[in-house]
């Protein structure tokens, strides 16, 4: 298992700043680790998975999750080379003396944000919370007057709407999403049992050509390919925590 640390150069950064937000982020994943605050994080395009503490959540485009400290958290992405996020992240020194701090400090403390929570977001919300997190990054990397104080306003403003969205009944998954979620989640599960087309669709009741154009509408990929990822996922993760004692020919197979 690898090793958990805390993230030193951001945690300096945020007690410096405040706030810090990236937005259209490429990435293929992170290390297990832990920082300061809360972290937002929007999947704006690809596939991956989020491990925080003991849980796993699924990313799609939409997805926003909520990682309060202290919940370790490690992101692998399913779709190397084309996963893409926007993040925000925010902590409120003990020792800070702006007007705004007290209201940013009351949010943070918040219901939603106390443990970690995942929110499906439909388009034109997803598009709003990244134009969002674009704006507070793109002010704070070319900070002018009053960057500081415009950068907090923006942050409160969408950590409030953020807790709006949290507080909100999710919307009910179609039968066809809870089915392809099912088939996902079966693949994730078995990684070495007969993932052919042949074998899951019938376990599933399902026809082999209706089980393609459901991977193609989900996961915008080929059934195939996405039992290929996941297999590639698990081997290196495999690699990264095997000792010297563990045969490569093991993990091949």
């Amino acid at each position: 298992m690898p090793r958990p640390h805390w993230f030193e150069s951001l945690a300096r950064l945020l007690n410096a700043r405040r706030v810090y937000a990236v937005d259209s982020q490429q990435t293929n994943g992170t290390r297990l680790h832990c920082q300061p605050g809360l972290e937002l994080n929007l999947t704006c395009g690809g596939r991956g998975r989020l491990r925080v503490g003991r849980q796993h959540y699924r990313l799609s485009t939409g997805t926003l999750l909520f990682i309060p400290e202290p919940y370790l958290h490690q992101l692998a992405a399913e779709t190397p080379g084309r996963y893409i996020r926007s993040v925000l992240c925010v902590a409120a020194p003990p020792a800070d003396s702006h007007p705004m701090i007290p209201t940013l400090r009351t949010l943070l403390q918040s219901a939603p944000f106390r443990r970690p929570q995942c929110i499906q977001l439909g388009g034109s919300m997803a598009r709003e919370i990244r134009e969002r997190i674009a704006r507070i990054a793109a002010e704070g990397n070319e900070p002018k007057a009053w960057s500081s104080e415009m950068v907090l306003a923006q942050t409160c403003e969408l950590l409030i709407l953020a807790a709006r969205l949290a507080t909100q009944p999710a919307p009910e998954q179609s039968v066809t999403a809870r089915l392809a979620e099912a088939v996902a989640a079966h693949i994730t599960t078995h990684p070495d049992a007969d993932l052919t087309t042949k074998t899951v669709a019938a376990h599933f009741g399902i026809s082999r050509e209706y089980l393609s154009r459901l991977f193609h509408r989900y996961f915008g990929t080929t059934y195939q390919r996405y039992v290929l990822q996941q297999r590639m996922l698990l081997a290196r993760r495999l690699l990264a925590e095997a000792d010297r004692e563990t045969p490569l020919l093991e993990i091949a197979l």
